[in-house]
């Protein structure tokens, strides 16, 4: 399998990595140790322990100083903003007491867009040859126990003076007498009295490395030379070099190897990842679909008992009152209906028994239909009808067919609000359908368009409807106008994921949820509140990791909000958690440029 052959695949490039006899450290992009081979670390335990780890971590469990993993976090970040190499040198203290100076580098691996995926640190101990470079600038006498060759010369190569050092190596080895400079330094003497400061030169004589500083002694016409046979250290920091060249191309060939790997597992961790959040998407579905339906059968309900109301309204208006109604009387009920139907306010039940109360007085007093007022108010009540009517009422009542009359008025005006119930009704179920299809909808568009945060966070909450009518207050704060450029569809999962994170934060008891959008300068600021449970300091530090989550086993995938923050990074947005009573989520998203 997949998971075997990676395996497989590190052991072997751990062991290659282990063999090397310089430092190795692998960094993921944010600083913590994916890899560090047995040169950097002998102790297995200390290696392992750092895994998943970064320096701050290393030195806080094993009581080090912070300052070096101060410094690496600096230089860190150095390579992350700007792609480059960062090299510095790192004095330290063995537990023997012995100092050594180490070389570190760090590395950045980019990816095709030039951001930085990992890095590569590597150290080699320059100890020995600073110690040498060190041993050369000490020498600044004559003595003649001096071990290193030392002598004074005038410049054309006449010595008057010459250590004992200098007589056994420079002198004897370099074909001269013990008055005059071998021909390798005298050219250099002539480039020295030309020059204003200390000329230092890397000098051959019979396959002995000499480091050499000639120095023109002012007001005096002469030079001082100082000497030290570097051949054995020049053949380590070759053979170093050497060591370091190999190493490097090595590294060159496992970072080749490592990135063709990388890709791969990265390709299928992006589809992994896909079929997660997918399955999370999948989930609060799951969770909405029983409110969902409830939201669709209340206005299907709605349009099945009105068509039924209709089929016989109809019925009794085509087989029986249009045929005895006269062309003038029924031309006046449809007037009277179209201006009553036009005033379509609703009100409460208490407000209705108190407007037919009014009414039936209203129709008693007339002295018209004697003590039948209650019998025709409750249905004109019903259909809209009241005292502000009055005048209209009074018309009819005055008619001799005043019973007709208020029967076709009454069966038209019951027509219509049949209709009207099914007008709206299909409209709410309309919205619900938009809302669900916007959710589901993967669109291939990755540029996106422009669209209107409010209408989107409406469409939302549409279908959080039936979990919160009951039990929670939704607060609305949506400036009209504001809008963004980007996938509608993939941005409704942000909303999805915080309003279904804060009904189960609210849990079974009464809550608020606090939504809000405003503009500032060039941003959007948006907040999602809640007044349930708040979210413990532990698990803030966590919250948008990926995998992460404190809900039960089967409840949640804990990529919620790590897909949420992604959303929002692709929008060139941020999110964060603020440090509030109420659970508040902060968004800050670039406004579309209309």
């Amino acid at each position: 399998s997949l998971l075997k052959k990676m395996a497989a695949s590190k052991k072997f490039y751990e062991k290659i990595l282990n063999k090397i006899p310089i430092d190795i450290a692998v960094f993921d992009k944010a600083q913590k140790y994916m890899f560090v081979n047995e040169a950097a670390i002998e102790n297995k335990e200390r290696r392992d322990f750092i895994i998943g780890k970064d320096d701050f971590d290393y030195a806080k469990h094993f009581n080090i100083p912070i300052e070096e993993a101060k410094r690496r976090r600096e230089m860190f970040d150095f390579i992350k903003d700007t792609g480059l190499e960062k090299e510095w040198v790192q004095e330290i203290t063995s537990k023997k007491g012995e100092k050594k100076s180490i070389l570190r580098r760090m590395s950045p691996i980019l990816n095709e867009r030039d951001e930085m995926e990992m890095a590569i640190g590597y150290g080699l101990d320059l100890t020995k040859q600073i110690e040498q470079d060190k041993l050369i600038e000490s020498i600044s006498r004559f003595p003649k126990e001096n071990p290193h060759p030392v002598i004074r010369t005038s410049i054309n190569g006449t010595i008057s003076f010459a250590n004992e050092a200098a007589k056994e190596t420079i002198l004897k080895n370099g074909l001269g007498s013990d008055l005059t400079m071998p021909n390798q330094y005298m050219q250099h003497i002539e480039e020295a009295n030309e020059s204003d400061s200390p000329l230092e030169k890397v000098i051959v004589i019979n396959e002995k490395v000499f480091s050499t500083v000639i120095v023109k002694v002012p007001d005096r016409d002469y030079f001082n030379i100082y000497s030290v046979d570097i051949t054995k250290s020049k053949n380590i920091i070759e053979k170093r070099e050497t060591e370091l060249e190999q190493a490097r191309q090595t590294l060159t060939q496992l970072n080749e190897r490592l990135e063709s790997r990388y890709e791969e597992v990265s390709e299928n961790l992006t589809l992994a990842q896909k079929k997660l959040i997918e399955g999370e998407k999948l989930a609060i579905l799951g969770r909405l679909s029983a409110g969902v339906a409830h939201e669709m059968n209340t206005p299907l309900g709605a349009i099945y008992a009105s068509s039924e109301n209709l089929t016989g309204l109809l019925s009794s208006l085509f087989k029986m009152k249009l045929k005895e109604a006269d062309h003038e009387t029924i031309l006046r009920a449809f007037n009277l209906s179209e201006k009553f139907s036009k005033k379509g306010a609703l009100v409460s039940s208490r407000e209705e028994r108190q407007q037919v109360r009014e009414l039936s007085t209203f129709i008693e007093n007339s002295e018209i239909i004697g003590n039948h007022g209650l019998k025709y108010a409750r249905e004109l009540v019903e259909c809209g009808i009241t005292t502000d009517d009055a005048d209209s009422l009074e018309i009819i009542f005055n008619l001799p067919d005043y019973e007709n009359q208020i029967y076709l008025l009454l069966t038209i005006l019951k027509v219509r609000r049949s209709l009207t119930t099914i007008i709206f009704a299909s409209q709410k179920a309309a919205s619900v359908v938009k809302a669900l299809k916007s959710y589901v909808h993967e669109s291939d568009d990755k540029t996106g368009a422009v669209f209107n945060i409010k209408e989107s966070i409406l469409r939302t909450l549409i279908l959080f409807n039936n979990q919160t009518k009951h039990k929670i207050d939704i607060h609305l704060d949506l400036d009209d106008n504001s809008s963004i450029l980007g996938n509608e569809s993939e941005v409704s999962k942000i909303w999805s994921n915080l309003i279904a994170n804060s009904i189960y934060a609210i849990g079974n008891e009464k809550g608020n949820i606090w939504i809000e959008v405003k503009e500032i300068k060039n941003k959007l600021s948006i907040t999602f509140s809640n007044d349930g449970q708040t979210i413990p300091e532990a698990v803030r530090l966590n919250i948008f990791e990926p995998f992460y989550t404190t809900k039960p086993i089967g409840e949640g995938s804990g990529m919620g909000l790590s897909m949420v923050r992604n959303v929002i990074i692709s929008l060139g947005g941020t999110i964060e958690l603020l440090p509030q009573e109420k659970t508040t989520f902060l968004i800050q998203i670039p406004k579309a440029i209309k």
